[in-house]
């Protein structure tokens, strides 16, 4: 995992590195200068980039100037009435972007409450750090509010009994239409289902699952070790239900080992290329099997708010929930301590003010 977490790394900083090759000096130094001194967090990193750029391209046109040539003095000219017209502005709106093969194309996007709240938060960040060293002397976000729900309701979950059509699906193929749909399901299979559990059963991330290795998992102790988003290693235990499909996983992984590109050979998931799955792999299989059930997922996210939840649901110990999911307690009460219908009637029925 150590080698894979390199190469993310690496990965991370050539994605920065791009978004900053084109932006205003002062939000150079706010990126590559400033945030790493209070937190190591690429991810974190590009995304107040990423929030900050998307303002100023929208600024930029107001301006009729390129984005690089925005001054310290535009920022401090900036007035309430600029940000929410820019905040309307993004609920809907269409960009141009030109594809691999250099092709134009226009795209709409769009963004909630939540989208706007955090791109909100990243202009406050920025003025503060710019008002703070008295680069300019107005800030106009102070004034600006975006709210949103205080509780997240967790809508975009699956229930107990699609969970189990979904891994019957991927081991069985019941649903399977052609002889070529059959020769990979019986190929794919058993890879595809443990992946599936594994995201069902401990509710980590995806990009925490392409990056296990073969001795991130622990046969014997029923746990897989996973490096968090804050660098952290948790070792995360599965249930015995799990237990089978990961064994007879790691006993097939052991047969292909030859088969595998060298540098790719300590990877827990193969692609059919026989290289570490990715990301992307993940979502695209896992949509795959929902699909054949008509069952409507967003996301790999939608498995894990469903284990997160069902598990708060069955415990009642949000640190217990926050602690599987990498999350402050904070976090996890916000996002997964919804209450589900049957422990709400469940509780009200023996509810008594007697002792």
């Amino acid at each position: 995992m150590a080698n894979y977490k390199s190469d993310i790394e690496t990965k991370l900083i050539n994605e920065k590195e791009k978004l900053l090759e084109s932006v205003p000096e002062f939000l150079y130094t706010y990126i590559e200068d400033y945030l790493p001194s209070i937190s190591n967090e690429l991810r974190s990193h590009i995304a107040y980039a990423k929030d900050i750029i998307n303002f100023l391209q929208y600024y930029s046109t107001l301006l009729n100037k390129e984005i690089v040539d925005i001054s310290l003095e535009d920022m401090n000219n900036v007035t309430l009435r600029i940000l929410n017209n820019y905040f309307k502005y993004i609920t809907q709106y269409t960009v141009k972007i030109t594809t691999k093969k250099g092709k134009e194309i226009t795209k709409v996007r769009t963004n909630s409450l939540a989208s706007k709240s955090r791109k909100l938060a990243a202009l406050k960040k920025l003025y503060s750090y710019l008002n703070k060293y008295k680069y300019i002397n107005t800030n106009p976000t102070e004034d600006m509010k975006i709210t949103r729900p205080d509780v997240t309701k967790i809508d975009d979950k699956l229930d107990a009994y699609e969970i189990q059509e979904i891994t019957d699906e991927i081991e069985k193929g019941e649903n399977i239409d052609s002889p070529l749909e059959r020769k990979a399901h019986d190929r794919l299979m058993l890879r595809d289902t443990t992946i599936f559990v594994i995201l069902a059963y401990t509710g980590i991330r995806v990009s925490e699952l392409v990056s296990l290795d073969i001795s991130d998992v622990d046969a014997k102790k029923c746990t897989i070790k996973v490096y968090r988003k804050n660098n952290k290693i948790e070792e995360i235990p599965y249930p015995e239900e799990v237990s089978n499909y990961i064994d007879r996983y790691l006993a097939y992984r052991e047969q292909i080992n030859d088969k595998v590109k060298q540098e790719y050979k300590k990877a827990l998931f193969i692609s059919q290329m026989n290289t570490r799955i990715s990301t992307e792999s993940v979502r695209i299989l896992v949509k795959k099997y929902s699909k054949r059930l008509n069952i409507d997922i967003s996301g790999c996210h939608t498995i894990r708010k469903t284990l997160l939840s069902s598990l708060y649901n069955q415990t009642g110990d949000i640190r217990l929930t926050a602690r599987i999911g990498g999350h402050s307690v904070a976090t996890a009460s916000k996002y997964y301590a919804d209450v589900d219908d049957d422990r709400l009637r469940n509780t009200m029925r023996g509810f008594t003010y007697k002792k």
